[in-house]
């Protein structure tokens, strides 16, 4: 998940498998994610018995994006950071921005 630091209400879903990406989407969401907190949540989920995985992106509990195919059948990592394009072409920026993070949790199930 990208969330676009800024008010234009963008998310940006995307799925890595083998080294490549595999999907990428980018919604508008039905709010300013810039304004407050919200939850970010995704679930991967994989049946052993089809040997198939599914992933599927959900903003404040509203399904938002999924997919069963192009999606990682082996470990990962999992990554929080902050980053910001309009730094990339090295000027500051005008006033100082802060990303925070409420809690990550994960759960794995058998």
């Amino acid at each position: 998940m990208e969330i676009y630091n800024d008010s234009t209400r963008r998310i940006m879903f995307t799925t890595y498998a083998g080294g490549r990406q595999t999907h990428t989407t980018t919604v508008s969401l039905p709010f300013d994610p810039t304004a407050g907190f919200h939850e970010y949540r995704f679930d991967y989920l994989y049946d052993p018995g089809t040997g198939r995985a599914y992933v599927t992106f959900y903003v404040d509990g509203a399904n938002m994006s999924s997919w069963d195919t192009g999606v990682p059948q082996t470990s990962m990592h999992l990554m929080l950071n902050g980053w910001f394009p309009n730094w990339l072409d090295g000027k500051r920026p005008k006033k100082t921005t802060n990303t925070y993070v409420d809690w990550i949790d994960y759960v794995i199930q058998p």
